[in-house]
């Protein structure tokens, strides 16, 4: 049996950390012996994540430092005022130097085949950091393995930090083709260490899941959107659809799940738009596949994506999708099969959801092929070919 061990910031609402969610419900505990270690951990968490994991948590430092400024809050004063100092820190220091600091006074974690970074750094200037450092620098296993879940150009990481901590593991895993190709443009060299596994989605788990709630069918064409309210993301592009979609007469409704920074500007959008009939916001909900599945279309307005999870289980519901164009997106979507892409600004993604309502053939073809094209039982062979490779 191989003893794994994980490394990630937390398991709060995001991309990543679902990512992480999903692939611990799919890994075969009879091969796999594995440890989840959390920089930050709530009990809620356990929850999320197979009962054979064993879960370990970071020391108060490394707990308060990945505490969003929201959960340091409602914590109270001097725990969100300690966070705020930390992220003081990262920036005028950088974050390597306070993630040192803060790894003494943990220990290391030895007896591992093979150890995995599950969060990659923003930049030095994050307090969301550290990952590949502790399993650098405070894991003993025989082998060591990063992943990738961002574009490399697009997050601006290429820097002297990074690279002098990738040329440290085993291997390098990209969670799409186009996040290799932008990784592979400034380190050529480590092509021989760098992997392609899709995020792994667990379309029965999410079937499942999609039944738990009855969502009641609309008489409207529904629409719905979930992901996090920041500017990549560009929730306020929803806005300038539905003003559209109003402005041409569809009978419409719109269900907005997700949370963060932009959320206040989303609702005064909305009520400034006198949108409010049209648009329903849900904030954070802890299982969106009900509405998902119940949707006529899924509509993503993403700027950027490394693999865009999201999109693959609206797919794996057989929902449409109608999405902005980001270069891993060809690698989820074909264009105008199981989804239309929209390769301009807010105009052009508008343009794409008026012409799937306004063509009930097109619909019905895109429907009728909404699927999601990974085969979800090659990602776990192929991360168990890693495993088997580097152990």
């Amino acid at each position: 049996m191989i003893k794994l061990l994980i490394v990630s910031d937390s398991l709060r609402v995001g991309g990543i950390q679902r990512s992480l969610e999903n692939l611990l419900n799919v890994i075969d505990y009879q091969k796999y012996e594995v440890t989840l270690f959390l920089f930050h951990y709530e009990a809620e968490y356990i929850n999320k994540i197979n009962k054979n994991v064993k879960v370990l948590s970071g020391n108060i430092l490394l707990s308060i430092a990945n505490t969003t400024s929201l959960e340091a809050r409602k914590k109270g004063r001097l725990y969100f005022v300690i966070r705020k100092i930390f992220a003081l820190f990262c920036l005028v220091l950088g974050s390597n130097l306070v993630y040192k600091f803060m790894n003494l006074f943990e220990t290391k974690k030895v007896g591992y085949d093979v150890a995995i970074s599950f969060s990659n750094n923003i930049d030095n200037r994050s307090v969301y950091f550290g990952s590949n450092k502790f399993v650098l620098e405070k894991t003993k296993a025989n082998r060591k393995i990063t992943w990738l879940h961002v574009d490399y150009k697009e997050m601006n990481l290429n820097n002297v930090l990074n690279r002098r901590e990738y040329e440290k593991f085993d291997s390098i895993v990209h969670v799409s083709y186009a996040v290799e190709k932008s990784f592979l443009a400034y380190f050529p060299e480590m092509k021989n260490r760098s992997k392609v596994i899709y995020n792994a989605v667990p379309v029965s788990q999410i079937e499942r899941l999609s039944e738990e709630i009855n969502v009641k069918k609309s008489a409207h064409f529904t629409i719905v959107s979930v992901g996090r309210l920041d500017e990549n993301k560009s929730p306020l592009s929803y806005i300038h659809v539905a003003r559209y979609l109003k402005e041409m007469k569809i009978d419409f409704h719109w269900t907005i799940i997700g949370d963060g920074p932009k959320k206040t500007e989303l609702l005064i959008n909305i009520e400034e738009s006198q949108l409010s009939e049209n648009i329903t916001f849900l904030g954070e909900v802890k299982n969106p596949y009900p509405y998902m599945k119940n949707a006529d279309l899924f509509v993503s307005a993403s700027k950027s994506e490394s693999f865009g999870l999201a999109i693959a289980e609206a797919l794996a519901l057989e929902t449409p999708v109608v999405v902005r164009y980001f270069p891993a997106i060809e690698e989820l979507v074909t264009n105008n099969i199981n989804g239309i892409i929209s390769y301009g600004g807010d105009d052009s993604l508008a343009d794409c959801v008026f012409s799937i309502l306004d063509d009930t053939r097109m619909l019905a073809s895109i429907k009728s092929n909404a699927k999601l094209l990974i085969n979800s039982d090659l990602v776990i062979k192929q991360f168990e070919n890693l495993m088997i490779i580097d152990s």
